[in-house]
């Protein structure tokens, strides 16, 4: 699940309740605003194959998926609709 206006600094990971969170937000440096999230449980987790975050707008993530690669995008723009892109890549 995607989530936006996470307001957590810089990048990482969290693991709480059999959850695990990758985030995205902006430097320490600037106020806590913005910043997107992935919410992935257990099995999801395990076909993760790499995240990157790009900035605090966005975050993308890939998975390996039974087609193939599952390639996720989060993002969040205030001037837009916030949305999540699922783009299937086949082997």
């Amino acid at each position: 699940m995607g989530l936006q206006e996470v307001r957590w600094a810089d990048s990482g990971e969290l693991r709480l309740d059999g959850y695990t969170l990758l985030w995205s937000g902006p430097t320490s440096d600037y106020p806590r605003q913005a910043g997107v999230a992935l919410a992935m449980d257990r099995l999801t987790e395990k076909a993760l194959i790499s995240w990157h975050p790009i900035d605090s707008r966005l975050l993308t993530a890939t998975f390996q998926h039974t087609m193939g690669l599952l390639q996720v995008i989060v993002c969040s723009f205030h001037e837009f609709h916030d949305f999540i892109s699922f783009h299937f890549i086949s082997n």
